[in-house]
């Protein structure tokens, strides 16, 4: 892929955080049912919450910090930079 020529560290991390999100929906997937029922403490809900939030925001900061080299390095005529 080009983008590993120019930006490697950006493309790296985006690919750590798609894999950490795939590997946490494929563990917690088989378990989806007992998130609804009183199985699960409060502490190991929370724990799970803070994964999922964790995996969230690093994927969400890795397309966000891609984006931007894009943006800033190949801009299409015309485009905005709105977000």
């Amino acid at each position: 892929m080009l983008m590993s020529v120019y930006c490697p560290s950006l493309l790296d991390q985006f690919e750590q955080a798609v894999a950490a999100r795939y590997q946490w929906i494929r563990e917690h997937r088989k378990n989806f049912d007992r998130w609804f029922d009183d199985s699960r403490s409060d502490v190991e809900v929370n724990q799970i919450l803070s994964e999922m939030d964790a995996t969230r925001t690093a994927l969400l900061e890795a397309a966000n910090q891609l984006r931007e080299f894009i943006t800033a390095n190949y801009p299409l005529p015309g485009a905005t930079t709105a977000h």
